[in-house]
């Protein structure tokens, strides 16, 4: 399974930034039990499946600041 992170381009005002995390699957098989477990976890957020992709995303709200810190490092660790 490959896993792909994504952030929105917008900090709201309590300091939250969008994150999406795109889990690519190969086999239908594999697709629906990570589907299956996260239902079964009660897993917070928002999750899709689409089957079309083979793709099940989970997007919620996290902590703008440590995005921020960590963007800033990566961007840092280029320069050199």
């Amino acid at each position: 399974m490959k896993i792909t992170k994504k952030y929105g381009n917008t900090i709201y005002g309590d300091n939250t930034i969008s994150e999406t995390v795109t889990y690519h699957f190969d086999k239908m098989k594999d697709l629906h039990e990570f589907w299956q477990d996260n239902l079964d976890a009660g897993n917070v957020g928002n999750w899709t499946a689409h089957l079309d992709r083979m793709t099940i995303e989970h997007s919620q709200f996290v902590d703008a600041e440590q995005y921020l810190n960590d963007f800033t490092e990566f961007c840092e660790g280029e320069e050199e």
